[in-house]
């Protein structure tokens, strides 16, 4: 299922969209979002997620000039990382 954010009020929330368009209200993901220098980390997991659970999706964004690069914890988008290890997972 694709995925947007959807912003209101200054705050995003991702959220999924069935393949009709409509918003799938049921699924909001809650987000962390770090930035660190050229670089914004992201982790998204159902809301009420502990950081410390194995059930994070992170990522890490860097942009270079107008080239915006995202590389994956561990090589995958798979929701099965502690967000607690955001800053200090490898990424590719």
């Amino acid at each position: 299922m694709p995925e947007q954010i959807i912003s209101g009020s200054g705050i995003q929330h991702p959220l999924k969209v069935n393949q009709d368009g409509s918003v799938n209200t049921n699924s909001a993901l809650n987000t962390i979002q770090i930035q660190n220098g050229n670089s914004v980390y992201v982790a998204r997991a159902e809301p009420g997620t502990s950081t410390g659970s194995p059930s994070w999706q992170m990522s890490k964004q860097t942009s270079s000039g107008l080239q915006l690069a995202t590389t994956w914890a561990s090589g995958n988008a798979n929701f099965d990382k502690p967000a607690d290890n955001l800053l200090t997972s490898p990424y590719s």
